[in-house]
């Protein structure tokens, strides 16, 4: 079970049975039941012919770890270097990124790795499509050093 998806089909069916948990949602004599939280869901089959019954159960977990973001390490312009690269990255593989900042638009918020233009603190949150699972935000700071000479 995850974050945003907070659902899981259990599946099962034969006359006379049903199914226990602590978190069923649905008929729990129909086909498809959806477990809603985590624990020991329990199948019970009676055969109505001769009245034997059969157990059986599934340990349904939640999976609620974060990924982690990482922002890579500071960096600064100059007269020289006029635009940077982030260096995004993630614990999981397929992260959805997510940076902000003020080098930050709509066209460059969901890259892991933005050119940027402007100085100041940009922050980096990921998630794990798996899960729904959303990091703390990590930082990096791009430093102004674009002073011009005196004249």
């Amino acid at each position: 079970m995850s974050e945003d998806r907070d659902r899981v089909p259990l599946t099962a069916w034969i006359d006379g049975i049903a199914l226990y948990g602590p978190g069923l949602a649905g008929d729990s004599t129909l086909l498809v039941v959806e477990a809603t939280v985590p624990g020991l869901y329990t199948l019970e089959v009676t055969n109505t012919e001769n009245g034997c019954v059969a157990y059986d159960s599934v340990e349904a977990t939640q999976d609620v770890e974060p990924p982690t973001a990482f922002a890579g390490t500071a960096q600064e312009l100059t007269c020289q270097v006029i635009f940077v690269t982030l260096q995004g990255s993630a614990s999981v593989p397929g992260a959805q990124f997510l940076w902000s900042g003020p080098g930050i638009d709509e066209a460059n918020e969901s890259l892991p790795n933005p050119a940027i233009d402007q100085p100041g603190l940009y922050s980096l949150s990921v998630t794990d499509p798996a899960t729904g699972c959303t990091s703390t935000a990590a930082t990096v700071s791009v430093a102004d050093h674009r002073q011009l000479p005196v004249a």
